[in-house]
């Protein structure tokens, strides 16, 4: 796979300085991550940015991005994705959330329907489902954490994070 250029740069949200990840051509697509942070470019981030331009903001309070302090919780997080969003022009994007960006993904899309396109969940932490209760994410065993999160935890995207 060809590696596909990528940069690193800040914009400003309702007064936030975020961080944004930005790479490849196409369409936009929004990559929201997980509780991990990933910032890095990423083989995954790669094979999406082959079709789309993908735009993968840091969450306020992760990497180099501000305004955790105006955030308490998963709604406040998913209204300043509205802000986000709609400061970009950016309706009926597709949004591919991970974990807790899978989470956040769903609470965007249920506050603001038509900013959101086609909607990925890859591991979506978060959601209540009456017969699959949620395990313990926070442990300090990467090994049981990986085993929990990926079918495969021996994979190359597994190995990744």
């Amino acid at each position: 796979m060809t590696q596909i250029a990528n940069q690193t740069d800040f914009v400003t949200v309702a007064g936030k300085k975020i961080q944004v990840m930005r790479g490849g051509k196409g369409p936009p697509l929004v990559y929201l991550h997980s509780a991990g942070g990933e910032m890095d470019w990423t083989s995954f981030h790669n094979a999406l940015a082959e079709h789309f331009s993908v735009i993968a903001p840091a969450h306020p309070g992760f990497s180099l991005s501000e305004g955790l302090d105006q955030i308490d919780s998963i709604h406040d997080l998913a209204w300043h994705y509205v802000d986000f969003l709609e400061q970009f022009d950016l309706r009926g994007v597709p949004v591919v959330g991970f974990s807790l960006g899978a989470w956040l993904a769903v609470e965007l899309a249920i506050l603001r329907p038509e900013l959101v396109g086609k909607l990925v969940m890859v591991d979506a932490a978060g959601l209540r489902l009456p017969n699959a209760p949620m395990a313990e994410w926070f442990i300090d065993d990467l090994h049981k954490l990986r085993d929990m999160l990926f079918y495969d935890p021996q994979g190359p995207i597994a190995l990744e994070v």
